[in-house]
């Protein structure tokens, strides 16, 4: 009925005509809503990618330090371990921040081009407690032999590549600390709904 509608008022198809309880003639246009879903898509997915080139311009020691930051958005408080032999254990994150309560999560972080494989997956599981939980950040990402690795792991570990690790990010990134928006400083985009 509404198409006939529109039709005889000389609105497209794709178009809806709405009248609010004051009268007012409100007409949206079908093909408008898709192209800022579109838009919208587009602009979400370039912004990933500018932040995913910028967080490669950074430091190992500083990509420790804003997986920490993550971790600290997401209500966990940190250490990081010394530099050198950390054995596989950059970031220790729990709710008390001594590893002392559950969860404790042991981070390790790869900064670099190359995929993880799988048997720097299985040195980092092994070195799990039964209790811990493991997150495994590679900026390069990780081999298929890996991510079967972490998926038969006995203990929880969850991987995150570049593109992963930018989704989390931006979705936690309005509770992260200024030290950690420091490092990667972020401008929020309004849209429209």
């Amino acid at each position: 009925m509404n198409e006939l509608m529109n039709a005889a008022d000389g609105k497209h198809a794709s178009e809806t005509a709405t009248t609010t309880s004051d009268g007012t003639d409100t007409t949206t246009n079908a093909t408008d809503a898709t192209d800022d879903a579109e838009i919208l898509h587009t602009t979400v997915d370039e912004s990933i990618e500018k932040i995913k080139d910028r967080i490669t311009l950074l430091s190992w020691d500083e990509m420790e330090l804003l997986a920490a930051g993550l971790l600290r958005a997401m209500g966990y408080r940190t250490s990081m371990t010394p530099k050198g032999g950390d054995q596989g254990r950059d970031v220790i994150a729990s709710p008390d921040g001594l590893g002392l309560s559950s969860p404790r999560i042991i981070v390790e972080v790869k900064h670099r081009k190359e995929k993880m494989g799988a048997p720097a997956l299985r040195s980092f599981i092994g070195r799990l407690h039964d209790a811990d939980k493991g997150l495994y950040i590679s900026t390069g990402g990780f081999t298929k032999e890996a991510v079967y690795e972490a998926e038969r792991a006995r203990v929880p570990v969850t991987l995150l590549d570049l593109d992963r690790f930018v989704r989390v990010l931006v979705d936690n990134y309005e509770t992260t600390d200024p030290a950690t928006q420091a490092l990667l400083p972020l401008t929020r985009i309004y849209w429209p709904t």
